[in-house]
C-alpha cells in the first residue's frame, strides 16, 4: 500500500452534484464485476473490499474525493419534464378529460443546465497502484448524465506521490471526504453534514 494520485484525463465536460467519491468508484467496479445489485434493506448489504487501505478506526477507506478547478458555464440546453398526456389518453381512456400541467405531480418544468467544465479530476488515496490501475480500466464515464455522453474520460493515471500531513483525507486540517465529527485533526468550524462514511 503505498500514497497514490488518481487522475482522470477527461474527454468530455463533467457534471454532478457532489464530488464523486474513490472508494465508491471502485466499490461499483467491484459490485459490477461480482454481479451484485444496489441493497433495498439492510440485510442486502454486503461488505465490498478495494485495494485502498482503511482507516485505523475502520469505518472508511482512506481516499479523497474528487478534486478539480473548474469553470462555471451555462450551456444553451434545457431539461424538460411534461406530464405524458398521451399515455394517460391512450392507458385511460375516456375517463381522463384533462390534466392539470400546473400542479403537482403533473407540473411541468424547464430547468437551464449549468456545470463544471474539467480537464483532469483528481483523488488521493493509500493504495495498490496496479489493482487500482486494473480497475479503473473499466471506468469510462464519470458523475452525472453519463447516459448522455457526458463526463466521457479519456484517460486514467495512477501514480506514486507526495504526502502532507493528514494525507489523503485532510489537509490543513480541512476534509477531503466525509468524516466522523470526532476526527482527530479536524480543524474547528468545519461544516458538518449527513452523508455516507463509506
Amino acid at each position: 500500500m503505498k500514497p497514490l494520485q488518481v487522475t482522470a484525463i477527461m474527454r468530455r465536460e463533467l457534471e454532478w452534484e457532489r464530488p464523486v467519491a474513490l472508494d465508491g468508484l471502485l466499490a461499483r467496479v467491484e459490485a459490477d464485476r461480482r454481479g451484485l445489485h444496489r441493497p433495498r434493506t439492510l440485510d442486502e448489504v454486503v461488505p465490498i473490499d478495494i485495494p485502498v487501505q482503511r482507516s485505523p478506526c475502520g469505518r472508511f477507506h482512506l481516499a479523497s474525493m474528487a478534486h478539480a478547478e473548474g469553470l462555471l458555464y451555462t450551456r444553451e440546453q434545457y431539461i424538460h419534464k411534461r406530464a405524458p398526456h398521451e399515455w394517460y389518453a391512450f392507458l385511460c381512456g375516456d375517463k381522463v378529460k384533462r390534466v392539470n400541467i400546473a400542479q403537482e405531480p403533473d407540473k411541468s418544468w424547464r430547468i437551464c443546465k449549468a456545470g463544471y467544465r474539467y480537464d483532469r479530476v483528481s483523488w488521493w488515496c493509500v493504495g495498490d497502484a496496479e489493482a487500482i490501475r486494473e480497475m479503473l480500466r473499466r471506468v469510462t464515464r464519470i458523475g452525472a448524465r453519463r447516459r448522455h455522453g457526458i463526463g466521457l474520460v479519456h484517460e486514467w493515471s495512477v501514480s506514486q506521490c507526495s504526502v502532507w500531513d493528514g494525507f489523503p483525507i485532510l489537509r490543513d486540517g480541512l476534509p477531503l471526504r466525509n468524516l466522523p465529527t470526532d476526527y482527530p485533526g479536524l480543524a474547528p468550524g468545519h461544516a458538518v453534514r449527513r452523508g455516507r462514511l463509506t
